[in-house]
């Protein structure tokens, strides 16, 4: 993560730069616009649950010909199945288990777009730091029980936007997500686990 905060240190400015010299003379827009999105992600951590539905919903207001303030919110949701053994004084048994995973994460953001010159398509970016949380639903025979952990992640986009209009564009983006937290109790083992994933999403940008 050092690396890439450095990365986005040393970019941003130079962009931010580029659109102010070479804007000076054009209008400051004041243009809302929303992003809804779906996609796939794929989670290296996880042995059963490595794949899943991603959902996101962005909001931006422009502050310049190419650079916005906004939000993100990000969801990614899985489930696995399998079986645990039980064991006690004299008996032993197999019950099924099921975890329903879910992974949200929300914050503030800046977002990027630079149109090309026929304005029909657009080369967009984001960056986005803020709060990560992680749940399992977890049922195991007749009992259930939900494990919360939260931390802190960096989710970062990268894509383009295909205009069908003034109001609106079909976006596709490739996104990298990175943050742990605390291992929860249903681990043997205590430590952090890695929540870093990559996706593909596409879907539908309005402008109002």
């Amino acid at each position: 993560m050092p690396r890439t905060l450095l990365c986005l240190l040393l970019i941003v400015p130079s962009l931010w730069a580029q659109s102010t010299t070479e804007d000076t003379a054009a209008p400051k827009p004041t243009r809302i616009w929303l992003h809804l999105d779906a996609g796939y992600t794929r989670m290296s951590p996880f042995d059963s649950t490595s794949s899943g539905l991603e959902l996101q919903a962005a909001v931006g207001f422009q502050i310049n010909d190419r650079f916005a303030w906004g939000g993100v919110f990000n969801r990614y949701s899985s489930s696995r199945t399998g079986f645990s053994g039980r064991t006690g004084w004299g008996y032993s048994e197999w019950v099924s288990v099921k975890d329903d995973i879910s992974i949200k994460f929300f914050g503030p953001a800046l977002f990027y777009r630079n149109l090309n010159p026929s304005s029909t398509m657009a080369f967009i970016a984001f960056v986005s730091g803020g709060y990560l949380g992680y749940t399992d639903d977890r049922t195991e025979g007749t009992s259930s029980r939900a494990y919360v952990e939260n931390s802190l992640g960096l989710l970062i986009g990268i894509g383009g936007e295909f205009y069908l209009g003034k109001s609106a564009a079909i976006g596709v983006e490739c996104r990298s997500l990175t943050g742990s937290v605390s291992k929860p109790q249903i681990y043997p083992v205590s430590g952090e686990m890695n929540l870093a994933r990559f996706s593909l999403n596409a879907g539908l940008h309005l402008a109002f």
